[in-house]
């Protein structure tokens, strides 16, 4: 199912992955999507891409994030606040539409989709 390896390089030479978070949100889209031919290209893009399992680390980092976000009067969604937490404690750059959430996350490297 899962065929780490097919998207590295993509993108300047990155080798890129989701957090399984990403791909939660993913299906969620695809089970309340009425398009085959939206849902056909996100199984693919699901089945082509390395997906990151969240783990232990990355939970205690997320919780680590927004304990750091709201000690400073801030907040983001919840699922923004497990991939920066995850992203986080492995050390990648997290690449999005949506940079207003993740600027506000400390020690969290952020690059725009379209920037990339």
């Amino acid at each position: 199912m899962n065929c780490p390896g097919q998207w590295d390089g993509a993108l300047l030479g990155r080798r890129l992955a989701i957090s399984s978070v990403t791909a939660y949100e993913l299906g969620v889209g695809m089970e309340k999507c009425n398009s085959p031919k939206t849902i056909e290209a996100t199984w693919d893009f699901l089945t082509a891409i390395e997906i990151i399992e969240f783990d232990t680390d990355a939970a205690l980092e997320s919780a680590r994030v927004r304990a750091e976000l709201e000690a400073g009067g801030m907040g983001i969604g919840p699922y923004d606040t497990l991939i920066a937490g995850h992203c986080r404690v492995m050390d990648r750059i997290l690449i999005s539409n949506n940079l207003r959430e993740f600027q506000s996350v400390d020690k969290l490297s952020v690059e725009s989709l379209g920037d990339v």
